[in-house]
């Protein structure tokens, strides 16, 4: 899970620059709320919604709203795409 991880905070630096690629490393919230943390280094919901289908291409998975729902730091989200990665490859067989 931890090259999961390295690889969602290198699509974060590439998008979205170095405060919020060191805030994913660092196992902050990377995802405003409700007007919360708005430009304060976190992703907005329109940043979130391009970061997630970036992570579905990335991954060849499908990620719906629900499952992000609790989702605040990249540990989680790699912890998310790590479970639906694992459950494709089962799938396949």
């Amino acid at each position: 899970m931890d090259e999961i991880k390295e690889k969602l905070i290198e699509m974060l630096r590439e998008a979205h620059g170095d405060d919020v690629a060191f805030a994913a490393a660092a196992g902050e919230e990377i995802f405003a709320t409700h007007g919360a943390g708005w430009g304060d280094g976190k992703l907005d919901s329109l940043d979130r919604l391009e970061f997630v289908m970036a992570v579905e291409d990335e991954y060849d998975i499908e990620i719906t709203d629900a499952l992000t729902v609790d989702v605040r730091t990249a540990d989680q989200v790699a912890e998310l795409v790590d479970t639906l990665t694992r459950g494709a490859a089962h799938g396949a067989h």
